[in-house]
């Protein structure tokens, strides 16, 4: 059996592409068209490199995104 990662964050998704994980799907579905990226986690992997997100300046990055983009939304 396939051993594969799922995540609904679009953000995780990338830093998962930019650390070497291979997408397998990326697509819209379910309540209110969420994403939906599935990753390849033959070695398991996958959880770990996503936890990292969260402490690397990245994540970092992606707040200032976020909060440019709502600074925008709101003007």
């Amino acid at each position: 059996m396939k051993n594969t990662f799922i995540t609904h964050d679009l953000s995780i998704a990338a830093y998962l592409l930019m650390k070497g994980k291979s997408l397998i799907k990326a697509d819209k579905s379910g309540v209110g068209n969420r994403y939906v990226f599935e990753f390849d986690d033959d070695d398991s992997t996958a959880q770990k490199i996503a936890l990292e997100f969260f402490s690397s300046e990245c994540s970092i990055y992606d707040g200032y995104m976020r909060t440019l983009r709502g600074m925008l939304r709101n003007n």
